[in-house]
């Protein structure tokens, strides 16, 4: 396990300046969050996993009054975070270098906590333990956005990429993320809600995303195993579109709302 953590960690250090140009950005998500939160005058929030900020700077444009602590456990993600939200002159936040576990954050002080599609690389039962602690006791919410096991293996890449869904073990289904907030204390799952996004692309950009690591699952693969999947790839897009400069399909994500209080 500290063998792959370490290789995960290699992993975003090496794709730290160029990560929020190749992943996804999505707004739904965000606006909702803005919304659940809209009652709060000046509004703290976590973002935890924050990598390069690019979610961040959208809560930013979303809600007014915002003063956002980026946690990050990785020191390059960290910095990228910090001179983007700078350089779109972003002030009110701060940086701070630590994993999900651990959250050195003063208990009882957040309005909100959120993570985006980061949720597969922590301790989950730890880090909600710890998030609890850090929200408010009575108004506080947790915003997990990830995706499934089955929303993953329902994508062009779990569809057509060689292998893509089996290597990606780190997910959890709803269920099981069910059962890991019942065991935690005084803490409950409020709702859920399911996102589908029509996506469009070219052949020629989605092989730029694998080779860039777009997903952090592509990292699992050796550099021989990549190339070869990438080009068994590129012959199931071919045989399934007719157009490999117009490609559309589907991406499914779920955002999990959590609030204090019993089950």
């Amino acid at each position: 396990m500290v063998g792959a953590n370490n290789a995960m960690h290699d992993h975003f250090s090496r794709v730290a300046s160029t990560y929020r140009e190749i992943r996804t950005t999505d707004i739904e998500p965000v606006s909702l969050i803005s919304g659940a939160l809209s009652g709060f005058d000046d509004i703290k929030i976590a973002d935890i996993g924050c990598g390069g900020g690019r979610y961040d700077l959208l809560l930013f444009q979303q809600i007014d009054g915002l003063h956002l602590t980026c946690v990050e456990a990785n020191q390059s993600m960290l910095e990228q975070a910090v001179q983007y939200l700078t350089n779109n002159d972003v002030t009110n936040f701060d940086a701070v270098h630590a994993t999900a576990e651990t959250l050195p954050l003063e208990d009882h002080s957040l309005h909100g906590l959120t993570t985006f599609n980061a949720i597969h690389h922590f301790d989950f039962p730890r880090f909600i333990e710890r998030a609890l602690r850090a929200i408010d006791p009575e108004l506080g919410k947790m915003f997990i956005y990830t995706r499934t096991p089955s929303q993953n293996s329902g994508s062009i890449w779990g569809q057509l990429f060689p292998s893509f869904a089996e290597r990606e073990t780190r997910l959890y289904e709803l269920d099981e993320m069910e059962e890991m907030i019942d065991s935690v204390d005084q803490v409950r799952l409020e709702t859920t809600i399911s996102f589908k996004y029509e996506r469009r692309a070219t052949l020629e950009e989605l092989i730029d995303r694998v080779r860039a690591r777009h997903y952090s699952t592509f990292s699992l693969y050796d550099d021989s195993d990549l190339e070869e999947a990438t080009d068994i790839f590129q012959r199931n897009v071919a045989f399934t579109f007719d157009d490999p400069s117009d490609i559309a399909w589907s991406d499914e994500n779920m955002l999990l709302v959590l609030s204090p209080g019993p089950y």
